[in-house]
């Protein structure tokens, strides 16, 4: 039978959960229809409501027609590198399939990696070709299209075949672009007619590398010989000698190149991701740790820079400590995101700073003395690069939240209509004072703000002491002198509105006049880890989101349900069992061998 089950997928452009009905076997002779669907590229298609992306959503399952005596393994394409365990799988899968079907001889079995190659599959058993030979031809095609090799993660795949001409599709992993390759029919056909001599020549020069002495039920494609599968083969083999104890040799040939080709960050499978923590782990426990190896091993794992001076610095164990605060992160927050970059160290120092440009800038001093603080510091710098993302990718979705959930608002003080927005919130009557004091207030409060990149205010304005500016409760000046060095840490005296629900502050490092929910300062004095969280509206977020992603701290408690909601729906969720994802790729062995007819 097949069986459809309803299954919660994420969508991998803006993270909203969706619902889609997924297939766990397809069993093309009592369901001749998923066949079609495979072929029309319409099957696990999936459409999020919220951001209008349309995805195909890639599961394990068993694909069979015994009318054609056909049986397949449909891995997820992640799961590439552990090729070569297909075959036992699928023999394993076949022992519950009930007999009869055809002889072994007359059996198509095999191993393919997502719903493309399985299409592809299927195309070339309607044309009648035999499918190891199709491959020759993509090694034809890439011959004449020398062009398609110079980047990496290139698939190919069979599209059509007619009476003329066989169409092939060239693309890139995670690039949208696609390149048709034709061949004529009559030199497909001379090809197909050779297959005996191609396979005498095949073995003779790789013997048992040959694709033709691929056992049946093996990932036919020319793909098992790219570089990133053979390193991926090779982090397997030695992350299995360090988890029984060793030795790993860093120098060999071997290592060299798995550290050369493997793939990196998200291209990255589970499995692979599981193998280079053990790895980390091997080397993190030799005396000394060989940190320059780390700080390598932690460039592939997440595909971002890290500063040579951590190896090299006082703290021993400070990479696989950020690998793990990483880790415990939704990926597509650090591995899949633009906005960060590269991790630096400021020897001796504390604190965190993120800049525009994608770098992080993390102190050492406090790694060993309070490895606590080190962490939410580390969770926080991602937090400003996760709002950087959101705010790019999804029209300013993270400032809109926090402007419109905690009224966090500043106005541009060079721009006169913002700045008087901002003086009438506290001023109703503002519209009736005369011109010529609204442009002398306007002014003081553009003093008062200071040049900007300052943690205290300047010297005050002067304005004559009978002028509306001076008068004891005249707000917009009470909320500059309020608003002290540390403007963050007085923010229970900031200047309140008549009805004290907004709070009203200078900000000297951007030189902004503010405003925002006294609710949310609440929030900041209540439960939140640092005042400083009242720095700006930048630094709230990221102290929400430090606090969210800290599962074993009791304040997380504190936090309002809607907004635990908001960072499920569009952040994500903290990550479950030492690195694996909440929604982890199945292995293939985890392939379910329930409901096989």
């Amino acid at each position: 039978m097949s069986i459809f089950q309803t299954t919660a997928v994420v969508c991998p452009q803006c993270d909203t959960r969706v619902f889609a009905s997924l297939v766990d076997t397809i069993n093309v002779d009592r369901f001749p229809e998923l066949r079609e669907r495979v072929l029309a590229r319409d099957l696990h298609r999936v459409h999020c409501p919220r951001c209008n992306t349309a995805w195909t959503v890639q599961k394990k399952l068993l694909y069979m027609h015994r009318g054609k005596n056909t049986f397949i393994l449909v891995a997820t394409p992640r799961s590439r590198p552990d090729y070569a365990r297909g075959p036992e799988v699928l023999e394993g899968l076949l022992a519950q399939v009930p007999q009869p079907y055809g002889s072994d001889g007359d059996r198509l079995t095999r191993t393919v990696f997502g719903l493309e190659e399985l299409r592809e599959k299927l195309v070339a058993q309607d044309a009648g070709f035999d499918d190891r030979i199709v491959e020759v031809l993509k090694a034809y095609a890439l011959e004449d299209h020398p062009v398609l090799m110079q980047r990496s993660r290139l698939r190919v795949v069979l599209e059509s075949v007619d009476g003329t001409t066989v169409r092939f599709t060239a693309f890139y992993d995670h690039d949208p672009e696609r390149y048709e390759i034709r061949i004529d029919r009559t030199i497909v056909d001379r090809v197909i007619g050779s297959s005996t001599e191609i396979q005498a020549t095949f073995a003779a020069v790789h013997q048992e590398s040959s694709i033709f002495a691929a056992p049946p039920a093996a990932w036919i494609n020319f793909g098992r010989w790219s570089p990133p599968n053979d390193a991926s083969a090779l982090l397997r083999t030695f992350a299995g000698r360090a988890r029984q104890g060793g030795p790993v040799d860093s120098g060999s040939a071997d290592f060299r190149r798995m550290l050369r080709d493997l793939p990196r960050g998200s291209h990255l499978s589970g499995v692979a991701k599981r193998d280079l923590r053990d790895l980390r782990d091997f080397f993190r426990q030799l005396q000394p740790p060989d940190e320059a190896l780390l700080d390598r091993l932690f460039e592939i794992r997440f595909d971002k820079g890290l500063e040579d001076e951590w190896a090299v610095n006082l703290a021993t164990d400070d990479i696989p400590r950020i690998w793990d605060v990483l880790e415990a992160l939704p990926p597509l927050n650090v591995e899949g995101n633009t906005k960060l970059l590269r991790l630096n160290v400021n020897q001796f120092q504390g604190g965190g700073l993120y800049q525009w440009s994608g770098e992080i800038e993390l102190g050492d001093a406090y790694i060993e003395s309070a490895p606590a603080l080190f962490d939410s510091t580390v969770r926080h710098e991602i937090g400003h690069a996760v709002m950087a993302q959101l705010d790019a990718t999804r029209n300013g979705m993270a400032t809109r939240w926090v402007a419109e959930r905690f009224g966090w608002r500043y106005f541009d003080p060079k721009d006169s209509a913002q700045l008087e927005q901002w003086i009438q919130m506290m001023v109703p009557d503002w519209s009736n004072v005369p011109g010529e004091t609204r442009r002398q207030i306007r002014d003081a409060v553009r003093a008062s703000l200071g040049p900007g990149r300052s943690w205290g205010p300047p010297p005050p304005y002067q304005l004559p002491p009978g002028h509306l500016w001076n008068s004891p409760d005249f707000g917009p000046r009470l909320a500059c002198e309020k608003s002290t060095s540390n403007w963050f840490d007085s923010n229970r005296d900031w200047q309140r509105s008549a009805d004290g629900s907004k709070a009203f502050f200078a900000n000297y490092w951007y030189a902004w006049p503010m405003v925002v929910d006294t609710a949310a300062l609440d929030m900041v004095n209540g439960f939140l880890p640092s005042t400083y969280a009242a720095m700006s509206y930048f630094e709230f977020f990221s102290e929400l989101y430090a606090l969210y992603f800290s599962p074993d701290d009791e304040r997380r408690h504190s936090i309002p349900d809607d907004v635990v909601a908001w960072f499920n729906a569009n952040v994500g969720t903290p990550v479950q069992n030492g690195g694996a994802p909440v929604f982890a790729a199945v292995l293939i062995g985890d392939l379910p061998t329930t409901g096989l007819a």
